[in-house]
Order: C-alpha cells, then sequence, then structure tokens
C-alpha cells in the first residue's frame, strides 16, 4: 500500500539548496534586473548577491563553531535579508528579533548578535553590521552554491501554536525548501511579475514571502510604512499585494478616503484570519477582485488556499487542501467526524512538521501518529474543501452551550451599521462572565437599539463597546483576551 508521508520522507535527498543559492544565480545571470525595492533605491540582483557573499565574509571572520545561532536585529528589510542569507550560506543559523533582549527572552542562547548599534546587555557579544558588511567586493563570479544538509537548521521561528505563548521552532533546510516550493506553486497560478510585500522579513511569513519571489527572479517592493504602499506600488508597476487581513483594511481606508488610480493587481494575497464578509468585499472592491488567502500554520505549512470568489460565497472558506496534506476532523473524544461536521481540525503534511527548538512541543502528537493540532474547529466538506469554524481557545462556553466567536462576529456584521466586530466572554464583578462585543460602526447608532436588534436575531449579545479598532495581531487575528480585560477593568 502506498503510504505517502514514508514515502516524502524516503525521496529526500541532501544536500539541499536554499533560497541563497537562488539568488547567488540570480545574481550571476541576470544581475541588472530589480530584486528588492524600496521608496528610495532599487536593489538588483547583483548588489544583493555581492553583499550577501560580503557578509558572508565577515561572519566567517567571527570565527563561530559550525551550526552557531546568529541573531539578527537590524532594521532595514535590504540589509537584514542579506545578513540571513549570510548566515545561511556560512553554514549557521539565523534568528531574526525586534530587539537584542528578545533572543533570551524567546529562550534561544546565540553565539552572537548582528546589530545596527550596541545595546547595554552584557550577556550577549554584539556585533556591529556597519556600511563595510555590505559593500562590493567582487566576490560574485567566484561564488559558487552552498546547500546545505536537510537537517540543517537555517532559521529559528516562532509561533504560539494552540497554547497562546511564542514558542520557537527549528525551521531545517529541508522544511525551509519545501515551503519554498509551496509559494513557487501558488505564484505560478497567477501571471504577475512585481510584488509588494507588507510583511516585515523579520516575520516567517514575510520572509517565505520574498524568499519564493526573488527564487523565482521577479521583484519584490518592501516597505518600512504602508501608508504611500499603494502609490508606490503604482510608480514601480507592482501588480501583486501580499499582507495580512489587516493590513488590507487599512489600505482598503485610505483607498476610500483617497484613491490611487490605476493600480493594476491582478492578485491580492493574505493568511493569518479569516476575513469578514465586508472584508472581503471591500478588498475585491478597492483592490483587485483576485483574491487569495493561504491557510497555513509555521509549523506545518500551507494547508489549503480560497480564491476571491470562494471567499465571496463562504468567508469562513480555507478553500480546498492542497496535495500534499492530509487532515482529520476530530470530536472532543478525539473519535473521527464524518463529513460536514466541526471538530477539531488536524494535519499531517508529507514533508513533516517544524519541531520545537530544544524540546516536544505540546501541539504534536507522538511521533507515531505525526498529527499536529494547529488550534482550529473545523469542518470538511466534499471535494476535500475545508471550512474554519473558529479557534478552539476562543470557544465561547455559557452554561455549557458552546460556540464560535467567528459565528456571533458574522451575524452581528448583518446589521448594516456595523463595519467590524469581535465577540468575547466578559468577567462580571459577581464572577460570572456575559457574552459581549466591540463594534465599530460607520455611523452613530444607538447601542439599546442595536442590543435590541441582536436579541431579535437570537445572537445572545448582553453587552456592546463600540471602538474606533479592534486590537489584532500582525497577521490579523483578534486580541480577545485583550478586549475581555480592557472592559473588565473599566466595569
Amino acid at each position: 500500500m502506498f503510504h505517502a508521508t514514508r514515502f516524502f520522507k524516503e525521496a529526500r535527498m541532501a544536500p539541499i539548496p536554499t533560497f541563497v543559492d537562488y539568488v547567488i544565480a540570480h545574481g550571476k545571470t541576470r544581475g541588472h534586473q530589480p530584486a528588492i525595492l524600496l521608496a528610495d533605491r532599487v536593489i538588483t540582483y547583483a548588489m544583493l548577491a555581492e553583499a550577501t557573499l560580503t557578509a558572508e565574509a565577515k561572519i566567517a571572520d567571527l570565527k563561530l563553531l559550525p551550526g552557531s545561532i546568529i541573531g539578527i536585529c537590524v532594521s532595514s528589510p535590504i540589509r537584514h535579508f542579506a545578513l540571513l542569507s549570510a548566515i545561511i550560506r556560512g553554514g549557521h543559523t539565523g534568528i531574526s528579533v525586534y530587539k537584542v533582549g528578545d533572543i533570551a527572552a524567546l529562550g534561544v542562547s546565540a553565539a552572537c548578535v548582528l546589530t545596527e548599534k550596541l545595546d547595554f546587555l552584557p550577556a550577549f557579544r554584539q556585533v556591529v553590521a556597519d556600511d563595510g558588511w555590505f559593500a562590493s567586493t567582487n566576490r560574485l563570479a567566484a561564488a559558487t552554491s552552498r546547500p546545505r544538509d536537510e537537517n540543517d537548521v537555517l532559521r529559528i521561528e516562532f509561533s504560539s501554536g494552540t497554547t497562546g505563548r511564542p514558542k520557537a521552532l527549528d525551521m531545517t533546510a529541508h522544511l525551509m525548501a519545501s515551503r519554498n516550493s509551496e509559494r513557487l506553486y501558488l505564484h505560478s497560478l497567477f501571471p504577475w511579475s512585481r510584488a509588494s510585500s507588507l510583511m516585515d522579513v523579520q516575520s516567517g511569513w514575510g520572509l517565505r514571502n520574498v524568499a519564493a519571489v526573488l527564487s523565482a527572479g521577479r521583484s519584490v517592493l518592501l516597505h518600512t510604512s504602508h501608508v504611500d504602499a499603494l502609490k508606490i506600488g503604482v510608480v514601480y508597476h507592482v501588480d501583486c499585494l501580499m499582507g495580512s487581513v489587516g493590513q488590507l483594511t487599512g489600505l482598503v481606508e485610505i483607498q476610500k478616503a483617497d484613491p490611487v488610480p490605476n493600480l493594476g493587481l491582478k492578485a491580492v494575497i493574505t493568511a493569518g484570519s479569516v476575513i469578514g464578509q465586508r472584508q472581503i468585499e471591500d478588498i475585491c472592491m478597492f483592490l483587485s477582485p483576485n483574491v487569495i488567502s493561504f491557510y497555513v500554520s509555521t509549523e506545518a505549512g500551507l494547508i489549503a488556499f480560497a480564491e476571491g470568489h470562494e471567499l465571496l460565497r463562504n468567508p469562513r472558506s480555507a478553500g480546498p487542501l492542497v496535495p500534499w496534506v492530509d487532515v482529520r476532523i476530530e470530536d472532543e473524544a478525539g473519535a473521527l467526524q464524518p463529513l460536514g461536521v466541526s471538530g477539531v481540525l488536524k494535519v499531517r503534511p508529507f514533508y513533516g512538521f517544524a519541531k520545537p527548538h530544544g524540546g516536544k512541543s505540546p501541539d504534536l502528537e507522538s511521533a507515531e501518529n505525526d498529527w499536529f493540532t494547529p488550534g482550529d474547529l473545523a469542518i470538511l466538506h466534499e471535494g476535500d474543501m475545508l471550512e474554519i469554524v473558529g479557534r478552539i481557545d476562543e470557544l465561547i462556553n455559557i452554561g455549557g452551550v458552546k460556540r464560535a466567536p467567528e459565528i456571533i462576529d458574522a451575524a452581528i456584521k448583518r446589521h448594516p451599521a456595523i463595519l467590524d466586530c469581535a465577540a468575547f466572554l466578559l468577567p462580571m464583578k459577581d464572577g460570572g462572565v456575559c457574552l459581549a462585543a466591540a463594534i465599530m460602526t460607520g455611523q452613530r447608532v444607538d447601542l439599546i437599539d442595536l442590543l435590541n436588534w441582536c436579541a431579535a436575531q437570537e445572537i445572545g449579545v448582553r453587552q456592546l463597546f463600540n471602538v474606533s479598532e479592534l486590537p489584532r495581531t500582525t497577521t490579523g487575528k483578534i486580541k480577545r483576551h485583550e478586549l475581555a480585560q480592557r472592559f473588565s477593568e473599566a466595569q
């Protein structure tokens, strides 16, 4: 009997080329082509390759042990990407942080940290990566490919999984090559040439966006601010936009207030959270009708993707499963659920998971089963169509009745005055809880009238709070626990 998981494991070959090898190759064959675009400059493939090779030589001068963990605390997206590429080529492991102290706080021990300026943290060896680290030294012509062993850890990334707490994950050469192939496959489905990524290269998703675009020999526009993202994109003839739901919603509001003509976007790619009905309608109307939403996790990679027409029909749809994953839907007792019935989603990608750095993950079952729990409730329909119902850890339980907050959100959003909302459990002074919701409105609305409307719709909301914006993570997920804490303390 054919066993896909075993086949993929046995078919692995070592060593494996990395995305850095593609960049170096492009530097030789299409050196004058734009690789990374910023508002005020263009970095060609030759320039990016030369910067990577110079930084690699500087890292070699540090005399670190092979496979050392090297932190990167550099805000410039181009330099950050070049440093990570140099670390990977040099046989080490990179970890991206926003502050030097974040490395210790996240439980990772680094040999040194590459920074823009020294920070007073004597526990760390800090090295300033100044302009000399990125100057052209004519190394490209003699540069060769530097593939890595499939089990080498190239980068440490962070994910909260189902625990809600950041945890470090080891991204091996095999996993990063597999994730890069996922993106290349999806990018090949849409005829765009220049992308704009709103995500920081420090993040896992942001890095994979940039790595895939550059592996394909295309150009990517990066931003230090999203305010002028659309205007700069038009100047550079960007035809693909990649960002979180929250970031795209922000661009929609900018486009409503001060429209940028002739966007010319052939595709808008998003991931990270369920898109609301009004959000997808606005994105299709003001940005591009060709929307693609990835359902991904840091541990398991790409699981499914939905296009705009499917999202307009059902915003909770994650689309069809990709062909390299198995999924199962289980009830609370672990029994397999039939098609059309909701339950806990479990995933098994054929090429494996990102494993925790230095320990076992509570989200992974035994190695024998190799199933991962992303933390979502889902329904599997005929044709391998996946629908996301809500988060396991955000289930609203009142009197033993459990409801996904996303379903409550969708019900409230049917009111014409509601632009966005978030349902949550509000702790009461008497020790009990009640169902509440934070709402964003596009007009003046009487909260008593809205509560009466909710009662007539049998939504069950007992309190409403008007807010100017909803707290979200960088990938667009609503921070419901922050709303509960904020309004509980205000009582």
